[in-house]
């Protein structure tokens, strides 16, 4: 009984060409998503989204504020204008997609 070797292609990746991007959205006070009171930076948070440009898709690192809200004891993000609450994509993906 001899020993087998088993090998394994591994599918190629599609890979498409892209820019990054550092975004910061950085407030000193935002009012609270939930009850309106002012709410003073407290920390930063990171999140990834997907951009478009002329030529080629833009990955975006966008680092935002975290505030804290004293009046309801509440942490949240302050949200960039570009950029849904929890979307990948940003706001001219969505309307180039729906254009076309």
């Amino acid at each position: 009984m001899g020993l087998v070797l088993m090998t394994q292609t591994t599918p190629s990746v599609n890979q498409t060409v892209c820019h990054i991007r550092e975004v910061a959205y950085s407030l000193p006070v935002a009012p609270c998503d939930r009850c309106q009171q002012p709410a003073p930076f407290f920390t930063t948070a990171e999140r990834t989204a997907i951009d478009i440009s002329l030529e080629h898709p833009v990955l975006l690192h966008v680092t935002v504020s975290v505030h804290h809200c004293a009046e309801c004891e509440h942490y949240f993000r302050a949200q960039p204008p570009f950029l849904q609450r929890g979307a990948i994509y940003s706001n001219r993906v969505v309307d180039k997609a729906v254009q076309s």
